[in-house]
């Protein structure tokens, strides 16, 4: 059965994921920083869902797990790099900066050592699929919360000039957004309501369950949008409107960048 690994699988969208793909018949190793090894579904599941310990801020922590994980499960097929955090609100001139540079640290930092160790992994194994979770936070104005829109809008950078290195392998990245799931994540802090009230006010109906974003990971996973590798993608999208997208502007679409005014733009239009 193919192997997937999911950093930050001990709740939300991350736990969603592992659990998902476990009961699809993958075996799934999934990281999180307190876990000890174990299994953890239920006798008779098609596939099977094992957690091992893993910081995503620390290299030999991911390098052990991830070797723990091939020993136990055999070769990756596909890494989901999901661990973060959304944490500080509040002015940037105001915050703590600290606090604002762990945030950075362990969304930004974490997806690029999570891909650092998983991309030999991947290589060795004869290629792969390597997700890193973004957020339509890091493609738009995030204010108030400055540190999780700049680290999203990086990783979607990152991802796409991955896969761009690695455009001569079998090694495949993409960049998605789950959309607004209702997480812990999502439960917004009082802190972050005094500058963004309107998030109050959303009704429920406003947040998506898990589901969009399992089903893409599944379709990345199975090679399905495996010419669309390097773009941005969104647990919403109908991939067939995507793929025609692409096809009429290959160079920018679904890609972070500036778009320029026009043609005497000196960035280019």
């Amino acid at each position: 059965m193919p192997v997937a690994v999911i950093t930050g699988s001990g709740r939300g969208i991350g736990r969603a994921l592992a659990l998902g793909l476990a009961q699809s018949g993958w075996s799934v190793a999934g990281l999180r920083r307190d876990g000890a090894t174990r299994d953890e579904l239920a006798a008779g599941a098609r596939g099977i869902l094992r957690s091992y310990q893993g910081d995503v801020t620390d290299e030999a922590s991911l390098r052990a797990a991830f070797a723990s994980a091939t020993a136990d499960l055999g070769a990756i097929d596909l890494v989901v790099a999901n661990a973060g955090v959304f944490s500080v609100a509040g002015p940037t001139w105001q915050v703590d900066p600290d606090a604002w540079w762990n945030e950075v640290t362990v969304n930004l930092r974490g997806a690029m050592l999570t891909a650092a160790v998983a991309i030999p992994f991947l290589q060795a194994d004869g290629g792969g699929r390597l997700v890193l979770v973004s957020s339509g936070i890091g493609s738009n104005p995030s204010p108030f919360a400055t540190a999780y829109g700049a680290s999203k809008a990086a990783v979607t950078q990152l991802a796409a000039s991955l896969d761009a290195e690695l455009e001569p392998t079998p090694v495949r990245v993409f960049a998605i957004s789950p959309g607004m799931v209702r997480t812990d994540m999502t439960n917004w802090s009082p802190e972050y309501l005094k500058y963004r009230p309107d998030l109050g006010e959303l009704p429920d109906s406003a947040y998506l369950n898990a589901e969009p974003v399992l089903e893409l990971v599944r379709a990345i996973g199975s090679g399905e949008t495996d010419d669309l590798r390097g773009r941005y993608l969104h647990s919403s999208d109908d991939l067939a409107a995507v793929r025609t997208g692409v096809l009429a502007d290959p160079a920018r679409a679904r890609h972070l960048g500036l778009i320029g005014y026009g043609p005497q733009d000196p960035l280019g239009s």
